[in-house]
């Protein structure tokens, strides 16, 4: 944190400078905007980070992070292409089913190493976070667009968070529809989720 702080006050001067996540700023825009489960689960996958925070009876508990986001799927693509580019391409073609079979075999193998190990990481940030209580059945996820099946399906049919949760797991992937009352995009096309919970947010802090 004071990498980040001590070059904005370079920039800036010395300002009052706040530092937060992305799983509060989400739990901010949710209870202040579109309501929020008294009991849920905030996940914010980042590129290279997954953030999860559990709330229990409206208060935010706790955060645990991990070090895997989208960028490890690109990178395991990488080492097959040979070109970070092509990897996300294959993806994004992936996801429109564009795709020959062949390379199909490819991206899906990709997607299912990168799964089964995002998955191990949050079993053991679910254990460390949630002190022994139930899990809450609310869930809330804010990633790329392009792998939101992937994660509600990951979530949802995983046995370990089932078994620690009080009742069939429910995640809702936080898209900027969610919010498309509070945010007026600037262009016509649909705000990244991740910027539009911080716009939300840093409109509340002022």
């Amino acid at each position: 944190v004071e990498r980040f702080t001590s070059i904005l006050r370079r920039s800036y001067g010395d300002r009052k400078i706040h530092v937060t996540t992305g799983t509060h700023a989400a739990y901010v825009a949710l209870r202040d905007n579109g309501g929020i489960e008294p009991s849920c689960v905030i996940v914010d996958i980042g590129e290279e980070v997954t953030d999860i925070a559990f709330v229990k009876e409206g208060l935010f508990v706790s955060q645990h992070s991990f070090p895997l986001g989208t960028y490890e799927l690109y990178r395991s693509l990488s080492t097959v292409t040979g070109s970070s580019l092509e990897a996300r391409a294959l993806v994004e073609a992936y996801r429109l089913d564009k795709l020959s079979p062949g390379n199909v075999r490819i991206v899906e193998k990709a997607i299912t190493a990168f799964a089964l190990q995002w998955q191990k990481m949050l079993h053991g940030a679910v254990e460390e976070g949630s002190n022994g209580f139930h899990v809450p059945a609310q869930w809330y996820v804010v990633a790329d667009q392009r792998f939101e099946s992937r994660f509600t399906g990951v979530i949802s049919s995983d046995a370990f968070l089932q078994h620690a949760s009080t009742a069939p797991l429910a995640p809702i992937f936080l898209n900027a529809l969610k919010f498309s009352a509070q945010i007026q995009a600037s262009t016509a096309e649909t705000p990244d989720p991740s910027l539009a919970i911080g716009a939300l947010f840093i409109e509340r802090v002022l």
